[in-house]
C-alpha cells in the first residue's frame, strides 16, 4: 500500500502508529549515529586537512633551509679551494726559504770562520807588534838594548 492510498483508506490503528512511532526514533536514533559519523568524518577530513596544511609549510622551511645550507656548504667548498692553493702556494713558499736559509747559514758560518781567523792572526801580530814596540821603548830609555847578540858573552 502507498501512502497516497491510505490517506484515502482508514485512519491508522494504534498499533500501526505505535509501530510507526518505534520505527520513526530507531531511524532518528540512526540518523542521530549516522549523523554523529559524517560529523567525526568530517572533524577528521578537517583536522587531515589542517596536518596537511603544517606539513607543506614544514617542507617550505625545510627546503629553505636546505637551500641555505647547500649555499654554505658552496661557500666553504670555495673558501677550502682558495686555503688549498694558498696552503700550496705557501708550503712552496716555506721549501724555498729553507732552501736559501740553508744556503745562508752555509756562508754565515763560512765568514764567522774567516772572521775568527783574521781575528786570530790580527791579535797574534798585535801581540807581536805590542811586544816589539814594548822592548824597542825599555831599550831606548835604558840606553841600550838587552836583546840576542846585543851584548857579547863569553
Amino acid at each position: 500500500m502507498s501512502a497516497a492510498s491510505r490517506d484515502k483508506e482508514a485512519p491508522l490503528t494504534a498499533e500501526e502508529a505505535a509501530a510507526l512511532q518505534a520505527k520513526l526514533r530507531e531511524a532518528g536514533k540512526s540518523c542521530k549515529v549516522f549523523q554523529q559519523k559524517v560529523d567525526a568524518l568530517f572533524e577528521s577530513v578537517v583536522n587531515y586537512r589542517k596536518r596537511r596544511d603544517m606539513a607543506i609549510e614544514e617542507v617550505a622551511i625545510k627546503k629553505d633551509q636546505l637551500s641555505k645550507t647547500e649555499e654554505a656548504i658552496a661557500r666553504l667548498n670555495r673558501q677550502m679551494k682558495t686555503l688549498e692553493s694558498d696552503r700550496a702556494h705557501r708550503e712552496a713558499l716555506a721549501t724555498n726559504l729553507e732552501r736559501q736559509l740553508g744556503l745562508v747559514n752555509g756562508q754565515f758560518r763560512y765568514l764567522v770562520g774567516g772572521m775568527r781567523e783574521s781575528t786570530r792572526r790580527a791579535t797574534g801580530g798585535l801581540k807581536a807588534t805590542t811586544s816589539k814596540f814594548t822592548s824597542a821603548a825599555l831599550a831606548s830609555e835604558r840606553g841600550y838594548d838587552c836583546g840576542v847578540g846585543s851584548t857579547f858573552s863569553l
